[in-house]
């Protein structure tokens, strides 16, 4: 057996070939993905899998253990993934986002009046279509940067599932707004919405309500962040809001370098960086890396050795992971016993890394 890596259009293949047959392999994704407002490059891992014949051999292990090799030659700053339970995490990979429904009474939407008018996507509307993506979500931690090459809405919430679309657009068909929904009969479920204005958001729950009766359903579902603009819009109408937070499952990821992680982060902790703080130490199972600033309102820099008395705050790459996209917070994971470091540093880091909603849209799913 043959382990090999190749690349492909979007990123890397790694598989295990078997007299000249693939029989276990997995695919590295190029990503750009935004953690706050800094953007890092990603590995997304994805179509992971190994013939029935050649299961229970280690061969998974073997392809996991390459794409991490992969990913650190080829200089990417994390890797993502969304994945079983109790797998993962043996790679470095950790939870760090919850899934995230709203959903809405059928009757209730049925209620409201449209505003504009609506007709399908079109091709001509991607580079639209991507550049109020980028505006909308260019704060949202987890969500992707959309290139003029992006395919459009590839996928329903599920796999297997396909999208329906639709977008909003005014008197002089210009897109205001933009919906995409699984294309089933069995359920009314939303898989990406764009557009903030309130007359988006009343044309797109008149559709929904619409398309939820003929389908003969109660309830609205939509894959959505809570503080999402449509999401608020709907508390007036009565929502309810689920969350899941899966152990060792689901949206996961891991850091791959360091100190080019930490550097893609800077300009976002710059922000955040407390006026009467100098420097924090960040000791790593990948490595250690001091944030300092020199001067009050000076810039914020990266040096691999901390001063002497700079306040240290140990944790491993996963840890650090999840504090980055916001999903735990500092003292939990100090009181798990994940993060170890005096008081003055769990302060300052909790500043740099407090809690956010991160949300990947279903189109961008690997």
């Amino acid at each position: 057996m043959e382990l090999r890596d190749s690349r492909i259009d979007e990123g890397w293949k790694v598989e295990i070939v078997h007299e000249g047959r693939s029989v276990s392999r997995t695919f590295i994704i190029h990503r750009l993905m935004r953690l706050g407002g800094a953007v890092l490059r990603t590995g997304g891992i994805g179509g992971v899998g190994t013939d029935e014949a050649f299961r229970h051999r280690g061969l998974a292990r073997q392809v996991l253990e390459r794409c991490v090799e992969v990913m650190a030659r080829e200089a990417y700053d994390a890797s993502f993934l969304f994945g079983i339970q109790d797998f993962y995490h043996r790679f470095g990979f950790a939870t760090c986002m919850a899934e995230h429904e709203v959903s809405v009474a059928t009757a209730a939407a049925q209620r409201v009046d449209r505003r504009l008018r609506l007709r399908p996507v079109r091709r001509v509307d991607l580079p639209a279509l991507v550049r109020l993506y980028n505006r909308e979500n260019g704060q949202r931690t987890i969500s992707c940067v959309r290139s003029r090459t992006w395919a459009g809405f590839t996928r329903g919430t599920q796999w297997g599932v396909d999208a329906w679309s639709r977008v909003a657009v005014d008197g002089a068909d210009k897109i205001r707004g933009y919906i995409a929904c699984d294309d089933t009969t069995q359920r009314c479920k939303v898989a990406e919405v764009g557009g903030a204005h309130d007359d988006v958001h009343r044309t797109f729950l008149h559709l929904l309500g619409r398309r939820a009766a003929a389908m003969g359903v109660e309830r609205i579902q939509l894959s959505l962040p809570p503080d999402h603009a449509f999401g608020l819009f709907l508390r007036q109408f009565g929502c309810e809001v689920r969350a899941i937070h899966p152990r060792n499952a689901g949206a996961m990821g891991r850091v791959i370098h360091l100190r080019p992680f930490l550097e893609q982060l800077r300009p976002e902790l710059e922000r955040r960086w407390p006026h009467d703080a100098a420097e924090l130490a960040l000791v790593t199972d990948l490595g250690t890396c001091a944030l300092r600033r020199a001067a009050r309102g000076g810039s914020l820099a990266l040096s691999g050795r901390p001063t002497r008395g700079a306040p240290r705050l140990k944790l491993g790459q996963a840890a650090l992971m999840q504090l980055a996209c916001g999903y735990r917070s500092v003292e939990d994971c100090w009181r798990a016993g994940e993060v170890t470091g005096a008081a003055r540093a769990r302060r300052l880091a909790a500043e740099l890394f407090p809690l956010q909603v991160g949300h990947m849209w279903w189109s961008d799913r690997f």
